[in-house]
């Protein structure tokens, strides 16, 4: 049988290990978000035009210029 000195030592050693777990989720998870913040970024600079584009089409159809 172990020691409880022993029990406590592994027990502040498996504290030790999930919070330096912990940390890194954290920190991967923090850094994911940061790249999916500009990936969203990214595309909506992207889609900038394209929705201005439609948006003057659309005005066009509307009016009944057909583009002349």
């Amino acid at each position: 049988m172990r020691k409880p000195e022993q029990l406590k030592t592994e027990l502040s050693n498996l504290q030790v290990e999930k919070g330096s777990t912990c940390d890194r989720a954290v920190g991967c998870s923090t850094k994911c978000n940061s790249e999916m913040e500009a990936e969203l970024r990214r595309l909506k600079v992207q889609s900038d035009p394209v929705e201005e584009a439609a948006e003057a089409a659309a005005a066009m159809l509307s009016t009944g210029n057909n583009g002349k």
